[in-house]
């Protein structure tokens, strides 16, 4: 007769304890106390324009243009999200942004200009405060503050995506070669190519286009920074966005529109995964 040398499976008492121990060091290492704490910050935007360009103001009234129309709800939304609660230590679970509310509704009406749209509540307005339990607190972690309005980040972010929509119709394949024309699909389905000066414009003429910009040259000499005005010296992580970005050169026909990522910019567009003709997943080819 033999006997099993397998551990057994901790019950009872025995278990309790160390799923006790591991919750602590699970607390210990996603709390670590000797890494300094995250502060969140902002990029001053909302302080430099007091139109608030860039902030987050859906479910606010906007102008025909797209601007908010009232500074002051704003305001009102930000200090619905910071309000201290009943024991003045945290955030007052009681969402309410008093000014903005839609007369006889529950909720807010989203409108530009004198156009009404459907009335509806922000969703989970406060759920950056609250806390879990699972992984680290997310007031110990976060990210930078966003590209700043005028800054060379934003406007070589924002060539980007215009350039993106003028291929879309095109094929990756076709992005590979400088001199191929940049083509899209017209309303009635044909296939156009993009004018420059009188001629077909090219994917060469693209890339030129967006190698103009400071932030993608690496000779160029871009706006960014924290204080009040925009200034040549950028803060450290747009000098790490910038670095990464031009690991290699950022705008040829290799590398366009590719992400910043280690390995990013080698190989395939496309994954070679989703290019097997043979069943890769599940009943998908």
């Amino acid at each position: 007769m033999t006997t099993s040398s397998k551990r057994p499976h901790l019950t009872g008492v025995a278990r309790a304890r160390a799923s006790r121990d591991r919750r602590a060091e699970a607390t210990s290492l996603s709390q670590d106390p000797s890494r300094p704490p995250f502060e969140a910050s902002d990029n001053s935007d909302n302080a430099t324009y007091d139109s608030r360009p860039l902030a987050f103001t859906k479910g606010l009234e906007h102008d025909d243009y797209g601007i908010l129309a009232d500074p002051t709800h704003y305001d009102r939304f930000e200090d619905a999200l910071t309000q201290p609660g009943p024991d003045g230590t945290e955030t007052d679970a009681a969402f309410d942004v008093p000014g903005t509310k839609a007369t006889g509704f529950a909720g807010f009406m989203t409108k530009v200009g004198t156009d009404p749209q459907k009335v509806r509540t922000w969703e989970s307005p406060l759920a950056g405060v609250y806390y879990v339990e699972e992984g680290p607190d997310p007031g110990a972690v976060g990210m930078p503050g966003a590209p700043r309005l005028g800054s060379s980040e934003l406007c070589a972010e924002m060539a980007e995506v215009y350039a993106m929509a003028l291929v879309r119709d095109m094929e990756l394949d076709d992005l590979l070669d400088r001199d191929n024309p940049l083509t899209y699909i017209a309303a009635d389905g044909s296939e156009q190519r993009h004018q420059i000066e009188g001629r077909d414009a090219t994917v060469g003429d693209l890339l030129d286009a967006l190698n103009k910009f400071n932030w993608f040259n690496p000779e160029g000499t871009p706006f960014g920074g924290t204080g009040p005005a925009l200034s040549t010296t950028l803060s450290v992580p747009e000098q790490l966005r910038r670095k990464r970005g031009q690991m290699t050169p950022k705008q040829s026909e290799r590398t366009l529109f590719r992400g910043s990522a280690p390995g990013a910019q080698d190989g395939d567009y496309i994954s070679i995964f989703l290019q097997q003709e043979e069943p890769a997943y599940g009943a998908h080819t």
